[in-house]
């Protein structure tokens, strides 16, 4: 009888380790689960931000495009000049005018 006793507390004994290490188990799982849940809601905020971003022109897109229309304009001013240099001074004058108004930088905006 003692042996049968002893060895059911061996095996209570089993039974209460193999108990504890599936509760360290299931909380290791379950700090994974939250690290990941965690990160997951980073990649829908990073995403959802990129969508918002790709709507409009990145700051080097704009910069591009404000490089281009100087270079436009400084282009459509010098041609006009040297246009202008081989004309009457009265017709060149009120091209000077009419140039004035109607030439404006290229713009990237739609």
């Amino acid at each position: 009888m003692q042996d049968e006793i002893s060895q059911l507390r061996e095996e209570i004994d089993l039974d209460h380790q193999e108990i504890a290490s599936l509760h360290a188990k299931l909380a290791s799982l379950e700090k994974d689960r939250d690290v990941l849940s965690d990160n997951q809601l980073i990649q829908l905020r990073l995403i959802h931000e990129l969508k918002d971003k790709s709507n409009g022109p990145t700051d080097t897109e704009k910069e591009r495009c404000q490089r281009r229309d100087k270079t436009v304009q400084l282009w459509r001013n010098k041609t006009v000049q040297f246009y202008l240099r081989l004309l009457p001074s009265h017709i060149s004058t009120h091209l000077i005018l009419k140039s004035s108004e109607e030439l404006s930088p290229a713009s990237c905006d739609p």
